[in-house]
């Protein structure tokens, strides 16, 4: 046999087996198309009183939308993630969208298992998911339930694990730290309530457990002290959480997990702040919220 072929047939021997060997043959995983969303989370991402009272879904920064009767009524459009996805594939006739909302008001870290639990059970499964809780395990009624740095990453951790192990190779999973819940009190402390009623009035009732959040907004909570050790506690979280993204990310290197702190870092204005109970973000702070984090996924297409 001719030495050239003989070389030939040898090294193709040894690719083929090299093929077989895992790990032998590395290749980047292929990102799937976002076109299937769901969120996970608490009241931020329904929308709570962003513009009106009660969940205003069609502002949440992950799922909104915005229709004739959004355009009708005057209500801001918030180019949520949903919508940035829509206007990205608005010419592919043969995508199908998928827009599942799981956040729940009031929900916390210890909730987030039962929400992956249900996005796992859609059909057809999300190809990305948001994940964005951890404020109401910081904004409770009493200072003494405020859920431990590590309670928190292990409900996360715990939930985030089995979506990645769940959702199709290639799927996108965002994950949000938690906002600095003491900046939005500094930030609104001066502000009024529907231009009538100074905030620190309406958080008054937080003593009588008429209002949520005590532990934040209570009466004293101005207190340097008091708003330093909240701080001790969101930012390990928010620390936490990107240490267990990138612990994740190698135990799952086919899923595209991401991690950002940009609403923890984010210094939200007045305006951005819910001019009903002066603590959630309004629509003009939905729509940052839905800029912040999309660069973070798809920063070739800023806008809509």
């Amino acid at each position: 046999m001719n030495s050239k072929w003989l070389v030939i047939e040898t090294m193709s021997v040894i690719i083929a087996l090299l093929l077989t060997i895992p790990g032998a043959y590395a290749q980047d995983p292929t990102t799937l198309p976002p076109t299937c969303l769901a969120s996970t989370g608490d009241s931020i991402s329904v929308g709570v009183n962003a513009e009106r009272f009660g969940d205003n879904t069609w502002a949440s920064w992950a799922n909104g939308y915005h229709g004739f009767w959004q355009w009708l009524f005057g209500l801001t459009n918030v180019y949520s993630h949903n919508q940035r996805i829509s206007w990205i594939y608005r010419n592919s006739r043969s995508v199908d969208r998928c827009n599942y909302m799981f956040a729940e008001a009031g929900a916390r870290s210890e909730d987030l298992i039962d929400q992956v639990d249900a996005i796992l059970q859609t059909n057809p499964l999300p190809t990305y998911v948001t994940v964005f809780i951890g404020q109401n395990d910081i904004c409770r009624d009493r200072g003494e339930e405020i859920t431990p740095v590590n309670e928190y990453v292990r409900n996360v951790g715990t939930a985030l694990d089995e979506l990645a192990a769940g959702l199709f190779l290639g799927s996108t999973i965002l994950v949000v730290g938690p906002v600095d819940v003491t900046h939005l009190y500094e930030v609104a402390k001066d502000k009024k309530a529907l231009g009538i009623v100074d905030c620190e009035v309406l958080w008054f009732f937080s003593l009588l457990d008429l209002y949520p959040c005590y532990s934040v907004l209570g009466p004293g909570v101005d207190d340097v002290e008091r708003l330093a050790i909240l701080r001790d506690y969101i930012r390990p979280y928010n620390r936490r959480l990107s240490l267990l993204v990138d612990r994740l990310g190698s135990r799952y290197p086919d899923q595209n997990i991401i991690y950002t702190n940009a609403a923890f870092s984010y210094n939200f204005s007045e305006l951005e702040i819910s001019d009903r109970d002066c603590f959630h973000p309004s629509a003009i702070g939905q729509r940052s919220l839905s800029d912040l984090t999309w660069r973070v996924v798809r920063p070739e297409f800023p806008d809509p």
